[in-house]
C-alpha cells in the first residue's frame, strides 16, 4: 500500500491548530507511476467525495492519458492532524494519502484552512496560497502564517 504523507512547514505568529474540515479540497499535481506523465493541472482529493469503482470506493479515480490505466487515491482515515504552534518552523505531517498507480509531486495550498489564537480562541479562515496576516481584536495582537512550504514523503 503506497502511502504518501503531506508535510507542512510554516512560521506561525499567534496562531495554533491550523487544520481543515472533511470538506477540504486537497489540490495537488500528480505523476502516473507507469508512464511518468504528470497531470497538466491541479487535481483535488476530498474526503467527502467518493467514486464507486468495482467493489471499492475511492476519493479519486483518474486515467493515465498515455496508456489509459486507472490510478486511485484515498485519504487515509484519521490521518489528518493539526499544525500547532509547537510545530512552527518545523516539518510536521498533516495528512496521508493511499495512492495506487500515481503519486503526489506538488501540493498547492489555498483556502480551507482554519487556525485560532492560542489565548483568545478567536478563529480565522486562512488562505495559505501566500503569507497570511491579520489582527485579533480580542487579544489586541497580530496573527499570521509566513514562509509556507510543503513536501510529500513516502510513509
Amino acid at each position: 500500500m503506497p502511502l504518501f504523507t503531506l508535510y507542512l512547514k510554516m512560521d506561525l505568529e499567534n496562531l495554533t491548530d491550523i487544520t481543515t474540515g472533511p470538506d477540504m479540497r486537497w489540490y495537488m499535481k500528480l505523476k502516473f507511476s507507469h508512464s511518468g506523465e504528470e497531470t497538466d493541472k491541479e487535481i483535488y482529493v476530498c474526503a467527502l467525495e467518493e467514486t464507486q469503482h468495482g467493489k471499492n470506493s475511492f476519493h479519486l479515480v483518474i486515467k493515465d492519458p498515455l496508456n489509459r490505466r486507472e490510478a486511485t487515491v484515498n485519504i487515509v482515515k484519521d490521518s489528518m492532524k493539526p499544525y500547532t504552534e509547537d510545530d512552527s518552523g518545523r516539518w510536521a505531517p498533516v495528512i496521508t494519502f493511499d495512492c495506487r498507480g500515481i503519486e503526489p509531486v506538488e501540493f498547492i495550498p489555498g483556502m480551507g484552512f482554519t487556525g485560532k489564537h492560542p489565548k483568545s480562541g478567536t478563529e480565522f479562515e486562512l488562505d495559505l496560497s501566500d503569507d497570511y496576516a491579520e489582527f485579533d481584536d480580542e487579544s489586541n495582537e497580530p496573527v499570521g502564517v509566513y514562509d509556507i512550504h510543503s513536501k510529500f514523503d513516502r510513509a
